[in-house]
């Protein structure tokens, strides 16, 4: 009778113990949008980790070159989490009940202030694997895609990526609603042909393959190793034509981005879209070299390639420097969600 006493209680001391024992890993349990797997560093929009676990607390190490927030999801609960420069620890959950947890941690914003690398994780209890979502979707983008000044109050406010959320962006929105895996390459100003003045980095034909936006050259694997993707999304243009310019190789350029894509996505529906920041008459030129450029291909023979327009009368709402607000972003989500739905027969799953 001592005997099972003793073991009964020595089953329990190790079931405890294995409770409160503390569990590290320098790798999360899945990579989110298109990073650099071989340095652990991530820079584009909405770009990041999961870490699912099991035990009550989760605290994560990251370095990062300059001030930058992310969004923490833990169980579908976010919260904003500001990092400072520098490698430092954040405690995101505690307090949790025991059991198994999902917590997602992405960028709040574009890499302004360079790219941020994961160094570690620790729980309380063990780490477990994630599995990603059946379906993926690649957005390509400007500003509008990076969810640029999407929380500001009218169209006078500074730049602040305080006010930048690429959490509530169309693109996001449209991944949610399908329960779909998203990658965002986009940057502030980029164009197609020409980049909006001051914007040192190159046209997005030369950034587009980057596992970050501070790479130093295109590395060639970057979204095929996020992919595949079902759908990829190419909104640019805005730049290019904006305040009336006329990009004379816009056609031509556009024509090179869209093979360049789908060499690398093969069985992706494209669509390439505009909207809605542009006034009528650089929104007609726009469309219309879009277009341009989407007939090209189909005659190169890419029949799963189309033009969408992103824009129509009730995707108002505006915030810093003419960008989308989160209403216009739903707007924008919307059509590109009935489009998606109406082109892949995909609902709700």
């Amino acid at each position: 009778m001592q005997f099972l006493l003793y073991l009964f209680l020595l089953s329990v001391f190790c079931l405890v113990s294995d409770q409160s024992s503390a569990a590290d890993s320098t790798q999360p349990s899945r990579w989110i949008g298109v990073v650099d797997k071989q340095t652990s560093s991530f820079g584009w929009p909405g770009s990041g980790f999961t870490v699912r676990f099991s035990g009550a607390a989760l605290s994560v190490t990251l370095e990062n070159s300059g001030r930058m927030s992310m969004i923490v999801d833990i169980d579908g609960s976010k919260t904003r989490l500001d990092l400072g420069a520098g490698r430092q620890s954040y405690q995101v959950a505690s307090g949790l009940p025991q059991g198994m947890h999902l917590a997602r941690l992405t960028r709040r914003a574009e890499n302004i202030s360079g790219d941020t690398t994961f160094v570690s994780a620790s729980t309380d209890g063990a780490f477990m694997p994630d599995r990603p979502a059946d379906r993926k979707l690649l957005i390509v983008g400007d500003s509008i895609s990076v969810g640029y000044g999407l929380e500001g109050q009218g169209v006078a406010c500074p730049p602040n990526a305080d006010l930048t959320n690429s959490d509530l962006t169309y693109g996001a929105l449209t991944a949610r609603h399908f329960n779909a895996d998203l990658a965002t390459i986009a940057v502030s100003g980029i164009g197609i042909s020409k980049n909006d003045p001051g914007l040192a980095t190159p046209t997005m034909i030369r950034m587009l393959d980057k596992p970050t936006p501070s790479t130093p050259q295109d590395a060639g694997a970057a979204i095929k190793d996020a992919g595949p993707f079902q759908i990829v999304v190419v909104n640019l243009g805005t730049n290019d034509f904006g305040g009336g310019k006329r990009p004379v190789s816009f056609v031509a350029d556009d024509r090179t981005l869209l093979e360049r894509i789908r060499a690398l996505q093969p069985q992706a529906l494209i669509y390439a879209v505009l909207g809605p920041m542009l006034d009528t008459a650089d929104f007609a030129a726009a469309e219309q070299a879009i277009n341009d450029a989407v007939r090209l291909r189909q005659q190169d023979g890419d029949r799963n390639i189309q033009y969408l327009r992103l824009k129509n009368r009730l995707a108002t709402g505006l915030g810093c420097d003419w960008h989308p607000s989160t209403e216009a972003h739903r707007v924008l989500a919307d059509i590109l969600t009935n489009a998606i739905r109406h082109n892949t027969g995909w609902s709700f799953p």
